[in-house]
């Protein structure tokens, strides 16, 4: 099942990870593996490749739903600290486009990322990698 895939990675739940997880009504902890949780970049290796990506990557894979962080938190995360300031005070219709710098870098391969990165004066520079 997804379950087991999910667990590989980030280790099966247990009482002592995640407390009453053995009383949750579709919990049923003889039919899974027992795994060890390993390193995010194990399974996905881009995420060592960001600064701070693997470490945000596990903050919200979390099974336990307490220990996940929250979407306001993680603006705050370290993984964002190159992204211009003012990305975090457009409107929800404004186009991240329209801060200055910010555009979009190819990654080997097909993916494409968003982009900018500050100089050492704390403004946003083009041609930087995030």
């Amino acid at each position: 099942s997804c379950c087991c895939c999910v667990f590989q990675v980030i280790g099966t739940p247990s009482e002592e990870t995640w407390p009453g997880v053995n009383s949750l009504p579709h919990f049923k902890p003889d039919r899974f593996t027992v795994y060890s949780p390993k390193k995010l970049r194990q399974a996905w290796n881009k995420l060592g490749y960001v600064d701070h990506g693997e470490e945000l990557a596990s903050r919200f894979l979390q099974c336990f739903p307490k220990n996940r962080l929250s979407a306001q938190a993680a603006l705050n995360h370290e993984y964002f600290s190159n992204l211009p300031p003012r990305l975090c005070e457009l409107q929800d219709i404004s186009s991240i486009f329209t801060v200055p710098n910010v555009k979009l870098q190819t990654e080997s391969g097909d993916s494409i990322q968003v982009c900018a990165r500050r100089n050492s004066q704390g403004k946003a520079s083009s041609g930087g990698k995030h």
